[in-house]
Formats: C-alpha cells, sequence, structure tokens
C-alpha cells in the first residue's frame, strides 16, 4: 500500500483513489522532487508536477538529470 500525506489531513492510500491515466499529481513544497519520481516508477500513468521555491527547483533539475533524466 502507498501512503500519501494530505497537508494536515493525515494520510490516505494512493490505492484508493480513482486516478485514471494522464491525472495530474501536484506536489506542493516537494524539495527536488524524489517523492514524485519514486511514484512515477510505479505509477507511470499519471503526471507529477512538483513545486517548491525557485532556488530548489533548480536543484531538482540536476538531481533529476543525475536519476537519468526522468
Amino acid at each position: 500500500m502507498t501512503l500519501l500525506q494530505l497537508a494536515n489531513h493525515g494520510f490516505i492510500a494512493l490505492e484508493t483513489l480513482s486516478l485514471s491515466p494522464g491525472d495530474i499529481v501536484v506536489d506542493v513544497g516537494g524539495n527536488v522532487g524524489l517523492v514524485a519520481m519514486e511514484m512515477f516508477k510505479a505509477y507511470p500513468h499519471l503526471r507529477f508536477v512538483v513545486q517548491d521555491l525557485p532556488n530548489v527547483i533548480k536543484d531538482a533539475e540536476k538531481v533529476r538529470c543525475n536519476s537519468s533524466c526522468v
């Protein structure tokens, strides 16, 4: 079971959500996107957006390319 933490609302099992191919998962305050990259491996049919401060996202681009440019 994959658990997602919802901001100030506890956790929910990802498998319990009705997500269709192409749905978008937004990770707000997602740092460099490591959680989104791991989730993408398990759920490649979804699209992911990582939102954070501009300087953090700049670092995320480096991390992503060091991880085979997911």
